[in-house]
């Protein structure tokens, strides 16, 4: 029988690594968790003159997005978001699971906005993110890609 201690430090251990990989998709993704001056797209949600959509709640705007892009990333690399994820917390970068299936960077983030639009347009659709919020994320992930040349980083010694 397991030692209960064990069990519960284990499953902490795995709930902070978790909420770690939300922080560093949503960081890569260009949503950041501190501060509440908007910034670039931020700053503009809606057109001038026009009125602004009720801003869904910005912390789970934030997990919605990541979880999307995870999906997103692990359906290009033909994965499980569960293997995904523990690829990455064993230090394994997307760039090198992609270099395994031979997938550039360029082909990489040209499907992962195509299969991330499907499922951020179903979050706006059930009202987890806003159109703004949409589009925002579509235009980070267009310039960028999470965890692209870095897994999730390990703990400095010192």
């Amino acid at each position: 029988m397991r030692n209960p201690i064990k069990v519960a430090i284990a499953a902490l251990g795995g709930l902070v690594v978790a909420v770690g990989l939300v922080v560093i998709t949503l960081s890569a993704v260009g949503i950041h968790l501190g501060g509440s001056t908007p910034t670039g797209a931020e700053a503009v949600l809606a057109p001038s003159g026009s009125p602004s959509p009720p801003a869904a709640p910005r912390r789970t705007a934030v997990r919605t997005v990541a979880q999307a892009v995870l999906q997103a990333e692990a359906q290009v690399l033909d994965m499980s978001p569960q293997q995904l994820a523990e690829q990455l917390r064993q230090g394994t970068s997307v760039s090198q699971l992609a270099g395994q299936r031979g997938i550039d960077q360029a082909s990489f983030q040209t499907r992962l906005v195509q299969d991330v639009t499907p499922i951020l347009d179903r979050d706006v659709q059930s009202g987890e993110l806003t159109a703004a919020q949409e589009r925002q994320a579509l235009r980070r992930l267009s310039t960028q890609i999470p965890r692209w040349s870095q897994a999730t980083p390990a703990r400095s010694a010192g």
